[in-house]
């Protein structure tokens, strides 16, 4: 089980309300291939590439971006390796749990 903060569920801009809007679609389960592949889109014909995702739940699924839950608790994990990393390179962090902030 992954930890999502609730500040992100709250509101119109949630993570809830965009699950419930259709905008976003909600999978619990673990990626066990991943394949690229190129759509073209036939509004503007321009290519796109995508990722086909193997569900463990059994799920196939193409996708445009994954938002990842990492399962860590509210406490930084790490220790002293991330600390002495978010200190020496100035890294931004989780207001939530402490842990570096991933682009």
């Amino acid at each position: 089980a992954g930890t999502v903060t609730p500040a992100l569920y709250r509101g119109e801009q949630g993570l809830g309300w965009a699950i419930e809007g259709g905008e976003v679609d909600w999978h619990q389960a673990e990626v066990l291939t991943k394949r690229y592949v190129h759509e073209t889109d036939t509004v503007n014909g321009r290519d796109h590439k995508r990722m086909e995702l193997t569900l463990s739940c059994g799920n196939v699924i193409t996708v445009d971006e994954v938002l990842l839950a990492t399962g860590f608790g509210k406490k930084r994990p790490g220790g002293a390796l991330i600390n002495n990393l978010v200190e020496t390179f100035g890294l931004r962090v989780s207001d939530f749990c402490g842990f570096p902030i991933v682009d």
